[in-house]
């Protein structure tokens, strides 16, 4: 949610996540961090019409959120470090996208083995025994495959209503950095979960960011008359309208993304709704019944009038909705 608790540094579960996110994931986020941070910052500015820099009283003011990329783990997922490292089949799960690349590897090494075999009598013996090395390995593979089946990763997302692949944090909630706001992006948990639903890890890592950025435009974020939200709304508000602003401006982000072949983001966004909590599918009825003029103004009334209740947001958009029906 927009207010997350700090995450923990390297755990057995961190260092395990870190593993199954690869060698180069580290590298691979914190890339795609530097090349589209600042194109995503106005992408967020531009569809929610609010400005870190507020210029409309005497001087300028400067709302300023850092991006930091993170190798440590949200508390939320912290809670579930015991089951993800203890239990057989959650451990085995940890690998199932290593076993189905070895599945496929050794298909390839049997054809690999039977055309030398062919081609150079020194190869047709040592083939037979490789083979049965490999077959041996083989059903080895399905085992494990099949006790991975009973792992709970992706499904115990489901049950989480706190963000724990990136976080914003208002100043004051990250002891680390309660000097200012920030947005941190786990890079080990991004990785990990871009595995198990076989999504581009960059393409996860962008709209991680987008959510977050979102967040905290939301928050700190000023109108055309220099108000933001109050601190104490903001993060007393219900997680549904929070979460569901935040889903309702990633959508808008990655759909432009998409209108520029750069599919990635979007398809990302749409296979982790798949695995996320009740809280990260409200915006889908906003983005059906009503238009970003509507949720637009439903949030500004909301930020003025410190509403914390999701029917009192709700309630904003349908008077908003009538009010542009009376007078289009």
């Amino acid at each position: 949610m927009g207010v997350n608790r700090a995450a923990t540094k390297m755990s057995i579960l961190a260092s395990e996540l870190a593993r199954m996110a690869g060698p180069k994931c580290q590298e691979t986020v914190s890339a795609a961090m530097k090349r589209w941070e600042e194109k995503i910052r106005e992408r967020v500015r531009l569809e929610m019409a609010l400005k870190l820099a507020d210029d409309s009283g005497w001087g300028r003011q400067v709302q300023r959120v850092a991006v930091i990329t993170s190798d440590g783990l949200p508390a939320a997922l912290l809670a579930h470090e015991r089951d993800l490292t203890k239990d057989l089949p959650e451990i085995a799960g940890m690998f199932r996208p290593d076993l189905l690349n070895f599945k496929e590897a050794s298909a390839a090494l049997q054809q690999l083995l039977d055309r030398l075999g062919k081609l150079d009598t020194n190869w047709t013996e040592r083939a037979k025994t490789e083979h049965a090395r490999i077959v041996a390995l083989e059903a080895l593979t399905g085992e494990l495959l099949e006790l991975a089946k009973s792992a709970t990763f992706t499904d115990r997302l489901k049950t989480i209503d706190e963000d724990i692949l990136g976080a914003y944090f208002p100043v004051g909630k990250n002891p680390k950095r309660g000097s200012q706001p920030v947005v941190e992006i786990y890079w080990t948990v991004i990785g990990a979960v871009a595995k198990a639903i076989q999504v581009d890890v960059e393409g996860l890592a962008l709209t991680v960011l987008t959510h977050e950025l979102a967040h905290a435009y939301s928050h700190l974020g000023a109108d055309t008359d220099g108000n933001r939200w109050a601190d104490e709304a903001f993060c007393e508000s219900e997680v549904l309208i929070k979460e569901g602003i935040a889903q309702y401006y990633t959508d808008k982000v990655v759909q432009w993304f998409q209108q520029r072949n750069i599919a990635a983001p979007f398809s990302a966004y749409a296979e982790l709704l798949k695995v996320q909590s009740p809280p990260y599918h409200i915006h889908e009825e906003w983005l059906r019944n009503f238009s970003p003029e509507i949720v637009r103004a439903a949030m500004i009334e909301c930020r003025n009038n410190q509403v914390t209740g999701t029917g009192g947001f709700i309630r904003l958009m349908e008077m908003a909705k009538e009010r542009l029906d009376r007078h289009p």
